[in-house]
């Protein structure tokens, strides 16, 4: 469903911000 992608597009720019703020 478009729900289920838009949790898992959610996930991965989350993943990519906690691994963006963490080198700082």
């Amino acid at each position: 469903t478009c729900g289920s992608r838009l949790v898992a597009l959610l996930s991965t720019l989350r993943f990519l911000y906690e691994r963006e703020t963490s080198q700082k």
